[in-house]
C-alpha cells in the first residue's frame, strides 16, 4: 500500500479521534467564591405615599404603611416632626423595617433604597 493511499484515512481518523476527544472535555464549571467572602441579597424600597412599598430578595411587594401596623396613609393627619414632611417619615420607616431583617444601606438615590444582607459565608 502506498504512502498516498494511507493518509487520507489516517488523517481522517486523526480528525474523528480530536472531535470526539473535544466534545468529551469537561465544560468549566463556574468559579466558586472564595472561603470568608459573604453572600449577599438585596432588597429596595421606594418612597409612593401611600404606597410606599419594599421589594425583598425573593421578589415578595409589601406596602410599608401595613408592614407598619397602620391602617392607611394619614394625609396630613399624622403628627410628623415640626420641619418634615411625608417622604421624611416613610422612607426611614422602611428602612428601619427593612434593618430589622439585618439589612443594611448600599444605595440610596431621591426615593429609592436599595438595601442588602449577608445571607452566607
Amino acid at each position: 500500500m502506498s504512502f498516498a493511499r494511507i493518509l487520507p484515512p489516517a488523517l481522517f481518523a486523526l480528525f474523528l479521534a480530536g472531535a470526539i476527544v473535544g466534545t468529551r472535555s469537561e465544560v468549566p464549571k463556574p468559579a466558586r467564591q472564595p472561603a470568608g467572602v459573604p453572600t449577599v441579597e438585596y432588597a429596595t424600597a421606594r418612597f409612593m405615599e401611600e404606597r410606599t412599598s419594599i421589594v425583598w430578595a425573593d421578589g415578595t411587594v409589601e406596602n410599608v404603611v401595613e408592614l407598619s401596623g397602620r391602617k392607611r396613609f394619614e394625609n396630613g393627619g399624622d403628627k410628623y416632626p415640626k420641619g418634615s414632611d411625608y417622604r421624611m417619615y416613610w422612607l426611614p420607616a422602611a428602612m428601619n423595617l427593612m434593618a430589622q431583617r439585618g439589612d443594611e444601606l448600599a444605595h440610596m438615590q431621591d426615593n429609592d433604597v436599595v438595601m442588602r444582607r449577608a445571607v452566607g459565608r
